[in-house]
């Protein structure tokens, strides 16, 4: 993979991903419409606002980088950096933390670098 196609990768999932936040746990309209760049949906999320997504891939990412090869543990020690401290962004993080939606268990899982025990 090229520098221009990595770069491409991260704009596409960045873009998608601020495209669709509006959009999600919210019904289809009926006509079928869509606003690109809206704000508002479930989590009142601000025009270009990215989610939990755009924050995963940058934690994961950020793992890759620094162990150089795939580390589940710095993997989960960066989604709990995240939970805790909002480290790779994205404010759909409040709402999330505070839905019940289990993100609560990423500190209590134990990784090894193939499986989750």
């Amino acid at each position: 993979m090229t520098d221009e196609q990595a770069m491409g990768m991260w704009m596409g999932l960045f873009i998608g991903d601020a495209a669709g936040v509006p959009y999600e746990f919210m019904p289809p309209s009926g006509d079928g419409s869509y606003q690109f760049f809206s704000s508002g949906g479930a989590h009142n999320a601000g025009v270009g606002e990215w989610s939990d997504d755009g924050a995963m891939a940058l934690a994961i990412a950020n793992a890759y980088i620094s162990e150089r090869k795939f580390c589940a543990t710095t993997i989960q020690k960066n989604f709990v950096s995240w939970l805790k401290r909002g480290t790779f962004g994205s404010p759909t993080l409040y709402i999330l933390k505070n839905s019940g939606s289990g993100l609560t268990c990423l500190g209590k899982q134990r990784f090894t670098n193939s499986v989750i025990t």
